[in-house]
């Protein structure tokens, strides 16, 4: 851990996304502000602002088939996005910086990994592109840690859920069971899942999210890496039985393979968070499956009445 002091203003990137509308930070770069592939750009922004804390929540995109970006092109493009963010935080000498990550990134074969884990096995076939761009930026966070000695985190999150700009089109396993979910009670079906129902993945809810990263900003040391968490494991049958309690969704649940097979188990150990934050109360899932359903169904409302 390093030790450091906390100053404004806070930068952070990416604040028109998913996670980044939630974070309240002094100056809130988005697309068009300037392209983060672009390191002239980036230069400018930096040296501009002169931040003395950095959260770094772009690129927040997910390599899948919900992008018309090819998976290369797509690899190609976080990467230049992380060279340019980090290099430009350490460039105007900023105190700390918080770099948003997945545990996508840690070892497929993994039972449960924690935070020394990392470089233990490949990530998951399933998610190779994605999982290795984040260990990329945890390769330079460490590299300017060595060098340098700057306190800079990465933080690793599991399945992010909640409320959130574009909710209709974002690519989380919990935003396409609830459209599915309506989709087959407006038209009075059954609701046919493609997936296996026995995998397993654990939740955080994305105003938890916020609330973590605004709690480590105000400790006095900061980690160099930490699973972000919340310990509540649930099979992805579990968390559409919720979806359809949520949406008040009484047909049957039907059950289709899936020719792509994801991770059957991706979980990871929150013990470091919670000696970190020993009185952080995560939001229990029921919880927070509610709040996202009356989100969702307010802005599908919305949407009809335009």
């Amino acid at each position: 851990m390093t030790t450091h002091s906390n100053k404004k203003p806070i930068l952070l990137t990416g604040a028109a996304g998913y996670i980044g509308s939630h974070l309240p930070c002094d100056i809130r770069l988005s697309r068009s502000d300037g392209d983060l592939r672009d390191p002239l750009a980036v230069k400018k922004l930096f040296f501009k602002h002169r931040p003395r804390t950095v959260i770094h929540s772009a690129p927040g995109g997910i390599f899948s088939s919900h992008t018309s970006t090819p998976l290369t092109q797509h690899l190609i493009e976080e990467i230049r996005i992380h060279c340019n963010v980090v290099e430009n935080t350490y460039r105007v000498g900023c105190n700390r910086l918080y770099a948003l990550s997945s545990v996508s990134a840690f070892p497929g074969s993994e039972e449960c990994p924690n935070e020394e884990t990392l470089f233990q096995g490949d990530p998951h076939p399933a998610v190779f592109q994605y999982g290795y761009a984040k260990r990329f930026l945890d390769v330079l966070l460490q590299s300017l840690k060595r060098e340098f000695n700057l306190p800079f985190t990465g933080l690793f999150l599991s399945n992010v859920y909640g409320p959130g700009p574009n909710y209709e089109a974002h690519p989380s396993l919990v935003a396409h069971l609830m459209r599915s979910c309506l989709s087959a009670k407006l038209q009075n079906q059954e609701w046919v899942i493609q997936g296996d129902p026995n995998a397993v993945r654990d939740f955080v809810f994305v105003e938890d999210v916020r609330d973590v990263i605004q709690a480590l900003i105000h400790l006095p040391m900061s980690p160099d890496r930490l699973i972000v968490a919340s310990g509540q494991q649930k099979t992805v049958a579990e968390v559409a039985q919720q979806v359809a309690l949520a949406l008040d969704f009484s047909k049957a649940i039907r059950w289709q393979p899936y020719s792509q097979k994801g991770q059957n188990r991706k979980v990871a150990d929150n013990k470091k968070l919670k000696s970190l934050l020993p009185t952080f109360k995560f939001t229990p899932f029921e919880a927070g499956i509610k709040k996202t359903a009356l989100y969702f169904l307010n802005r599908e409302a919305q949407s009809q009445a335009i």
